[in-house]
């Protein structure tokens, strides 16, 4: 039609339509033609027709795609943009989410009426993106990177940005291609769950330094008792002792009179004084000789008890530090020794057999008392399993093997049943009695262990005891951490 309206006019005419064929197939046809007039009046056209359907079709098909993708851009949830590689940031182009995420409109943007890089990235993280960018940019990698931003209205939010880099012919940097994203959210999910976690880590060293001191306050009783052994002897030593002083002290003055008698003259005075001494039961050499050894013995057996009280005072000092701060090289050997000095008691109260056998272990690097927690913690455990066995036994060994330490508390006890072994780690969860237990004490020493990257299981057999496996990897963790 428009053909025919162009030839009526006689007119030049230049346009695009679609042509239709009886067969039923069509194409897309752009006319060209320019009038000529012939000397009879009639008017002649010159022209061509040229088949454009391919290139219409994939028009369409752009066309289609560029709305597609619009689509998708409006959709996407956070800001795609395509920006120059400069300080300011400048953006060629970004996706309809800039305005939800900063709160300037895309038109705003890339009219360059606000500064991506100087006034949305905030002060205090400006140069800091701008030097990773660059960093990136040098070693020709995607950045990464997480910055805060300030938008329109002032609010401050968390962006996380991924984006890479476009480069030229030469290697040059042309421009930046990326996707910016709101993780503000995350970011507060992160700081509660820091914040959650800190109270966690507080609460457990104080749900740590409670067992302990439960721990601790149930030895206090048995403690006593093994001190009052040697203070009885020791103190009844020291009477004997003071009166044997007293004893010689008066022979000592005796001989000394009777001395100072003899040269004034004094005869009567200094006989006096000598009879005294030969009435004594100290009047012979021999007699002095037998006082001074069995006195001798005393003071022995004195040292002998201070030794035992100052071990007993010393073990519950170091089971009860608070040092943990720091990891130091220990042998596990003497912290388990140090154990069995505080609890040594109640293997006498219930008639338990103790055996041990050290291995040759290398010191390894942890922290001592937590692991003399767990160790005392397994030995308690072992002796309540054992309390009403009829031949009640304990066997505790050490051993070393590719690169580990392990510690092994074996008992003669009842063994655990199948249907608590699962819960036997379980924080809270007991087979003792109301007030005998927190059901604490195995779930703290597995994250002890945890904590010293090691291993914590058991082995058991109802009817025939348990064994309790504690093993540190010797790891020199000092030397590494300052490598």
């Amino acid at each position: 039609m428009a053909v025919k309206e162009a030839m009526r006019k006689a007119s030049h005419f230049n346009f695009e339509d679609w042509l239709f064929f009886p067969n039923g197939t069509q194409k897309y046809v752009r006319w060209t033609a320019q009038p000529r007039r012939l000397p009879n009046g009639d008017t002649l056209f010159n022209g061509m027709a040229i088949d454009t359907t391919d290139r219409k079709k994939l028009e369409e098909s752009l066309a289609a795609n560029r709305q597609q993708l619009d689509n998708i851009l409006s959709n996407v949830v956070g800001m795609v943009y395509l920006g120059q590689n400069d300080k300011s940031r400048l953006m060629e182009f970004v996706s309809p989410g800039c305005e939800k995420l900063t709160g300037y409109s895309a038109e705003e943007v890339m009219n360059n009426q606000v500064s991506f890089g100087e006034q949305i990235v905030h002060p205090d993280d400006q140069d800091r993106v701008w030097n990773e960018i660059q960093k990136a940019i040098e070693r020709q990698e995607p950045v990464e990177l997480e910055y805060r931003l300030v938008t329109k209205s002032g609010e401050i939010k968390w962006a996380l940005e991924h984006a890479k880099v476009l480069f030229d012919e030469n290697g040059l940097p042309m421009l930046i291609v990326g996707f910016i994203s709101d993780i503000s959210e995350r970011k507060r999910l992160e700081a509660e769950l820091a914040a959650r976690l800190k109270e966690i880590q507080e609460t457990q060293a104080h749900l740590i330094q409670s067992e302990k001191m439960s721990s601790l306050g149930q030895m206090v009783a048995g403690i006593a008792h093994e001190l009052n052994t040697p203070i009885g002897y020791v103190s009844n030593n020291v009477e004997i002792a003071q009166r044997r002083f007293e004893k010689l002290a008066t022979l000592y003055a005796d001989s000394l009179q009777a001395l100072d008698a003899l040269n004034a003259g004094e005869i009567e005075k200094a006989i006096e004084k000598f009879q005294a001494i030969t009435d004594s039961d100290l009047n012979t050499l021999d007699a002095l000789q037998d006082l001074m050894v069995r006195t001798e013995r005393l003071f022995s057996g004195m040292n002998i008890g201070l030794e035992q009280m100052a071990a007993l005072v010393k073990g519950m000092r170091n089971f009860a530090r608070l040092d943990e701060a720091e990891m130091k090289k220990a042998d596990l050997n003497e912290g388990i020794k140090s154990c069995l000095l505080i609890i040594g008691h109640q293997f006498k109260d219930y008639h338990i057999t103790l055996t041990t056998d050290y291995g040759n272990i290398p010191a390894v690097d942890c922290y001592p008392a937590q692991l003399n927690q767990v160790f005392l913690n397994l030995i308690q455990n072992a002796i309540h399993a054992v309390e009403k066995t009829p031949d009640p036994q304990i066997h505790i060994s050490t051993s070393y093997d590719s690169g580990w330490v392990s510690v092994r508390v074996k008992d003669n006890g009842t063994g655990i049943p199948k249907h608590i072994q699962s819960k036997i780690f379980d924080p809270f969860f007991t087979t003792k009695p109301v007030g005998k237990g927190t059901g604490l004490g195995l779930s703290i020493c597995y994250s002890i262990i945890q904590k010293h990257k090691g291993k914590f299981y058991f082995e058991t057999e109802e009817g025939k005891g348990t064994t309790f496996i504690v093993e540190i990897p010797a790891v020199d963790f000092l030397r590494t951490s300052k490598e």
